[in-house]
């Protein structure tokens, strides 16, 4: 088995000056240089939003949650908070036996499962 391509922040950057039109390419990100203290400094909300729109097998964690003391205010019977390390939270489908109808809002998956709850998400 062949081992992993491993792709470094300096390597992405390099490729975006490369789509962006730019000639500069980094060797390393140094603190010296404005344009690479702007690249280090938007790479989190980048690499965030690069998880977020797609289900990357590297970044899927799955976790058991359990409920919430405070219920929500209405609509459902529990609230669950989502890790402190999800991106994005993906449902399970509604064929699979952990399924359950749920919703998120602010941080939490409001839901009638009572006790606990299997989820799956992208982690950052």
């Amino acid at each position: 088995m062949a081992a992993p391509i491993v792709i470094s922040q300096t390597d992405v950057i390099n490729k975006a000056q490369t789509v962006l039109g730019q000639s500069k390419r980094f060797s390393e990100l140094l603190d010296s240089d404005q344009k690479a203290i702007d690249y280090k400094t938007l790479w989190p909300i980048a690499l965030r939003a690069a998880l977020a729109l797609h289900p990357w097998n590297h970044a899927i964690a799955r976790e058991r949650l359990l409920p919430d003391a405070t219920a929500p205010k209405f609509g459902y019977g529990f609230r669950y908070r989502l890790p402190p390390d999800c991106v994005r939270y993906l449902p399970w489908s509604r064929d699979d036996a952990e399924w359950f109808d749920a919703v998120v809002e602010d941080g939490h998956i409001l839901t009638d499962q009572p006790d606990y709850i299997h989820i799956r998400y992208i982690r950052i």
